[in-house]
């Protein structure tokens, strides 16, 4: 019997622990939307398995980050843009690029 990288334990404490910072991004408070922008960067730049990293980036964040382009504050987007150039490159995903 295959488990999905989605029904681990590591993957449900790893998207646990991000919920709060994804709906920070959308907040009206700028100094908010940066700090979840910096968790991201630093989960992005963890040690934490690509698997996990990969199906949270494509099912949760990837979407939000997009919407972050266009973000107010040029600070929020280019910690944005390093976040999708992290994670671009950690998963593998320059062919879909």
């Amino acid at each position: 019997m295959t488990t999905s990288i989605a029904d681990t334990p590591e993957y449900a404490d790893f998207e646990a622990k991000h919920n709060r910072h994804l709906n920070m991004l959308s907040d009206a408070d700028r100094n908010l939307r940066r700090q979840a922008l910096n968790e991201f960067k630093k989960a992005v730049n963890s040690n934490i398995s690509n698997a996990i990293l990969e199906l949270f980036y494509r099912e949760k964040l990837c979407k939000r980050l997009v919407m972050s382009l266009e973000d107010q504050v040029e600070k929020n987007r280019e910690i944005t843009l390093e976040i999708l150039t992290t994670a671009i490159e950690k998963c593998g995903f320059k062919e879909e690029s």
